[in-house]
């Protein structure tokens, strides 16, 4: 009897100091990463040089420029109504919403790297399996990480002040501009509402 009872004893006893460790020491997954990717403001393109800027400021925080010709759109009530604030940065105007001609998403939640870690813990979180495919990253002195994906996407998420910050990166060939001006594009993204 003793024999079929010590393997789930055992197994609960190792699920139990599991969960007391990682509640104890998950927060130094994200405090002691290295952040060996650093993202920030590069030299601009040379086929940027010359062209009109603008920069869009958020009120919830961030900041973010792009070519004027360029326009930044308002679709959190479309998709994102979990978020705060959802806008999709593209390279022309489009009317249709559905169009995925966005180079950069940028979604704003009342949430914690910590509970972010918990939600992809879980299972929650349908866009990553596990921590283990998230890499440490900064972006412009603010420290996160990066789901890259196998087709010129990646997700960035940063914290400042309880909010998360996702930034989905889409780049797509057919956009008609080069990889260099989408990467310039995402490299100019601070959080300027650090408090």
């Amino acid at each position: 009897m003793i024999f079929k009872v010590l393997p789930i004893i055992t197994l609960i006893l190792i699920t139990a100091f599991g969960a007391v460790f990682f509640n104890f020491y998950g927060d130094r997954y994200f405090k002691d990463q290295t952040f060996s990717g650093v993202i920030q403001i590069s030299e601009i393109p040379q086929s940027l040089k010359g062209v009109e800027m603008t920069t869009y400021k958020s009120s919830y925080g961030y900041e973010i420029t792009y070519p004027k010709r360029w326009v930044i759109k308002d679709i959190t009530n479309v998709f994102y109504k979990r978020t705060l604030s959802t806008y999709m940065v593209m390279p022309e105007k489009i009317n249709d919403p559905i169009v995925q001609d966005q180079v950069l998403t940028i979604s704003v939640e009342s949430k914690t790297l910590k509970s972010f870690r918990d939600e992809v813990s879980e299972g929650k979180d349908i866009r990553i399996k596990s921590l283990n495919d998230l890499i440490p990253v900064a972006i412009n002195g603010f420290n996160g990480f990066q789901k890259p994906f196998e087709n010129q996407e990646s997700f960035y998420y940063l914290e400042s002040n309880k909010k998360l910050y996702s930034l989905h990166f889409h780049f797509d060939p057919s956009l008609r501009i080069s990889k260099e001006e989408a990467l310039w594009v995402l490299s100019t993204f601070k959080i300027v509402d650090a408090k």
